[in-house]
Order: structure tokens, then C-alpha cells, then sequence
């Protein structure tokens, strides 16, 4: 699927489960990639933000549940957004929710941090058919 590198991966999701579904395809569908996971959105916050002072060569591809405890997706997204032009260089970020409230996805087209959104667990579909090069 990448001809030249394959992209980092975060998922950051409080699930265990779809943490390991989600792990097994990218390993599966990305099997170069480098895959980070955080149950925890503060953790991965900070992650994110010390990495944004080290950036790395490639693009590195977050996918991000919605609904956590302690800071939800939309929580850690708002506090991203004073970084945004450096997020936008380096993150590509996905949404994930097992949501059925069209107001996620609706959320999802409109922020401008947000590359699109999936319904978890991710699946074989959503990687043929994003047309995105990073994904």
C-alpha cells in the first residue's frame, strides 16, 4: 500500500479490545508501521505535544475515539487546535466511535484537525476506500 515508507500509527481509545482488533489490521494492512496505543487521551496529549517539538520525516496517522473518560476526543482535539498549523504538518487524525449519533460525523467534516472518521473497529473497507495516501 506505501511505496516509499509506511506512516506511524497512534490509536488512542480506552477499549482494549479495539485497541487489539484495530492493532491486528494495521499490522495486517501496514505491516512497516510503528504503532503507539494510549487508553489514555491526557497521556496521549502530552505524547502528542512533546512530539510536536521532535518531528519525524513522515506523517504520523491517529486514530482517536470520541467518547473516553477523564478527555474526550472533541476535549483533546480543542486543546490541539493552539498548535494547529504544526498538528496539520505532522498528524493526520481519524476519528473513531461506535457512536450512531450523526453529530459525530458532522463534527468530524468540520473541524480542521480532523482528516475523517470511522466507525470502530476499523476494518479492511475503511482503508481501500479513504483515496487518502496516508491512510
Amino acid at each position: 500500500m506505501y511505496k516509499n515508507s509506511s506512516p506511524d500509527i497512534i490509536l488512542v481509545d480506552d477499549d482494549p479490545i479495539c485497541n487489539m482488533l484495530n492493532e491486528l489490521l494495521i499490522k495486517e494492512m501496514l505491516p512497516h508501521s510503528e504503532i503507539t496505543i494510549f487508553s489514555d487521551s491526557i497521556e496521549a496529549y502530552h505524547f502528542l505535544m512533546e512530539s510536536l517539538e521532535n518531528p519525524k520525516p513522515n506523517t504520523t496517522i491517529i486514530f482517536l475515539d470520541i467518547n473516553m473518560p477523564k478527555m474526550s476526543g472533541w476535549e483533546l482535539l480543542n486543546e490541539l487546535k493552539d498548535h494547529i498549523s504544526k498538528v496539520r504538518e505532522r498528524y493526520k487524525i481519524y476519528m473513531l466511535s461506535s457512536s450512531l449519533d450523526p453529530r459525530d460525523n458532522d463534527n468530524a467534516k468540520v473541524n480542521p484537525l480532523v482528516s475523517g472518521f470511522f466507525e470502530k473497529p476499523l476494518n479492511r473497507f475503511d482503508f481501500l476506500t479513504t483515496g487518502d495516501s496516508h491512510l
